[in-house]
């Protein structure tokens, strides 16, 4: 009797863990992707681009722009000096600006990821075998 009694825990224990765990967390999937899954993509996007701009140190670029580089205090030196800062501003500007489209890219990939698996699934559900093998007649080839 008391073996009957364990047999039927683990088999409620393994029902109770199938139906509310595995089902549960399908169900919660889309909640959580496109809430704090989708805060979570967000952030990490303005960390890297925050990262970027640190790291390019543009602010640092423009806040030097006229001060002569290596000591070079006459015209030419000044002159290079400010088109060498003019020209690298623009290269890390294009830079930031380049990363940030990949991040959007990222984060429009992240929106529509679960509806193109589910479409894509459907799709072949519908097409593919189901259509096949729900036909009375053989199938085309």
């Amino acid at each position: 009797m008391l073996q009957c009694s364990r047999m039927i825990s683990r088999i409620e224990s393994v029902t109770s863990y199938v139906l509310f765990e595995l089902v549960g967390s399908v169900i919660r999937f889309p909640f959580w992707w496109y809430g704090e899954g989708l805060h979570d993509m967000i952030e990490w996007s303005r960390e890297g681009l925050r990262y970027r701009w640190r790291s390019y140190g543009i602010a640092l670029w423009v806040k030097h722009f006229f001060v002569p580089m290596y000591g070079a205090y006459d015209w030419p030196g000044r002159l290079i000096s400010v088109l060498v800062r003019f020209v690298m501003i623009i290269a890390r500007c294009f830079a930031i600006v380049v990363e940030a489209m990949v991040y959007a890219v990222l984060l429009f990939l992240w929106l529509f990821a679960p509806l193109f698996v589910v479409s894509m699934f459907l799709l072949s559900l519908f097409q593919g075998t189901f259509l096949t093998f729900a036909s009375f007649g053989a199938p085309a080839y």
